[in-house]
């Protein structure tokens, strides 16, 4: 379907690349990711639409993916950026956190009790610290970005890897392959064994291309009233419906044969 016929602009275009975002507000107490009594983390999908928020019951998806997975049959993360916001009183709460990324499994790294521990994994970022010796009430955004290549295939095979693209039908709604991010906080107190009072803001912004458009599907419809009428000059040499009787044309012939049977010479 095209808008005209000299120039192939589709209405649903073959392959479409946008970012969609998804946020959520979460308290730095409330995780299903306990790494130790004074440490949490936060889960987030890489490079799934489906489900992105790990950290409780099946959430919503990134704002507008809904509306084009109306459209498309499948759907491609590129690559994604993580960003956080960090809202505690320092004056009660002191805290140090990182954003990691971990590809193929959800769990945590074994031994890992800290943020420190995840220093030195290669796609970690710095670690960065909040409370009285900083003076900040608000951190400013906190993100660090990644591509899907860097953590499944080369960059090369990402639209053609069946594993590493998503469906929006049927019951496979993400990637076989995926990674995570995660985000890991610590209560900065030495010897603290509570864990650090703070609101996270969470954005992730999805770089998507999606592909494979829907086929259009014709609409069931009855044609009877499509007919031409039966004395129009168009009617179709092939049409060999039974005619509807015409009472006039009937009573005609009724008349010229009973004047037949009357008149012997017509007889002959």
């Amino acid at each position: 379907m095209s808008i005209s016929r000299s120039v192939r602009t589709f209405v649903v275009p073959q392959v479409f690349e946008t970012r969609v975002v998804y946020t959520a507000t979460r308290s730095s107490t409330a995780s299903a990711f306990l790494v130790s009594p004074n440490t949490n983390a936060f889960l987030f999908a890489g490079n799934s639409l489906y489900d992105p928020d790990r950290n409780a019951a099946l959430e919503s998806y990134p704002v507008g993916h809904v509306q084009l997975a109306a459209l498309y049959n499948r759907y491609q993360v590129i690559g994604s950026t993580f960003e956080v916001t960090v809202n505690a009183n320092v004056a009660t709460s002191s805290m140090r956190y990182i954003i990691t990324a971990h590809a193929y499994s959800d769990n945590l790294p074994s031994g890992a009790v800290a943020v420190e521990d995840f220093s030195g994994l290669p796609l970690s970022s710095q670690i960065k610290d909040l409370g009285p010796s900083t003076g900040n009430t608000v951190d400013k955004i906190f993100k660090s970005y990644r591509t899907s290549f860097v953590l499944s295939r080369p960059e090369s095979q990402l639209f053609c890897a069946e594993t590493v693209s998503g469906y929006n039908t049927g019951g496979a709604f993400q990637p076989a392959s995926q990674w995570f991010w995660y985000f890991i906080v610590s209560n900065n107190a030495i010897g603290a064994i509570t864990l650090p009072q703070a609101t996270l803001t969470f954005r992730v912004t999805y770089h998507t291309r999606y592909y494979q458009p829907h086929m259009m599907t014709a609409h069931v419809h009855n044609t009877d009233d499509a007919r031409p009428p039966r004395h129009s000059k168009d009617i179709d040499p092939c049409d060999c419906d039974e005619k509807e009787p015409d009472p006039v044309e009937d009573q005609v012939r009724a008349l010229g044969l009973a004047s037949c049977a009357s008149n012997p010479i017509l007889d002959h």
